[in-house]
This record gives C-alpha cells, structure tokens and sequence, in this order.
C-alpha cells in the first residue's frame, strides 16, 4: 500500500502501475491511498489502518501530514507491516520506494520458505 501524495502523484499512478506490471507481473500490486493536507488526519489513518491485516507493506511518502506518518509508521510495525519511507516526490521516487517495499517483502517470504537451518551452514 502506497500512502500519500497530492494530484502531481495521482497522475503517475498509471505510468507505475505499467511498470509495476513490466516488472514483476503479478507478483505485485499497490493499493493507492492518496491523503490530503486536512487536519483531519485521522480518519485517512483509520482508512490505511483498516487495511494493514491485508498488505504485505507499506510505503509512506513525505508527503503526508506530520502526525499521519509518524501514527501510520508505529501502527504498521505493531501489526508486523514493513514500512518504507519515501522521501521523493516524483515518479522514479515512488517507483524507487516500490521496488524496496517489493524487495523486503521477497525477502521475508524467503526466509519464511526457508526457514532456519535451511540454508548452506557454512
């Protein structure tokens, strides 16, 4: 799940979703959560919140209220969701961030399959 962005972002969604597609097929997908600069920022926490049990990680753009990231990153570890930051606001930014987010979660299915003492011992 990608969170964060204004309507600059929005416009690249389609281009990444083609790149996404590209590279990893369907292997990944994001669910867009664009947030807007309200106060209330809490009811877009409760909205990513609610989906946390269901993502596999989580990418935060600085674009995002102060207290939205900081609430959104202690929730997502509590429920065991990677979260990686996203500290650019242009499309090679979020793709960066996507392909790290994708990253991390290959490697904890990895080393899930895996399992200890799986591996080469030496």
């Amino acid at each position: 799940m990608f969170v964060g962005g204004n309507e600059t972002q929005a416009r690249y969604e389609r281009d990444i979703e083609r790149w996404i597609e590209k590279t990893y097929g369907s292997q990944v997908r994001v669910e867009w959560a664009r947030c807007g600069w309200s106060s209330n920022w809490i009811t877009d926490a409760e909205r990513v919140e609610s989906r946390l049990p269901r993502v596999d990680a989580l990418v935060i753009m600085k674009l995002v209220r102060t207290h939205l990231g900081r609430h959104l990153r202690r929730s997502a570890s509590a429920h065991g969701v990677p979260w990686i930051g996203c500290t650019g606001h242009g499309r090679a930014a979020v793709q960066r961030a996507i392909a790290e987010a994708a990253e991390v979660v290959f490697n904890q299915r990895r080393a899930a399959h895996d399992g200890p003492g799986s591996g080469d011992s030496g």
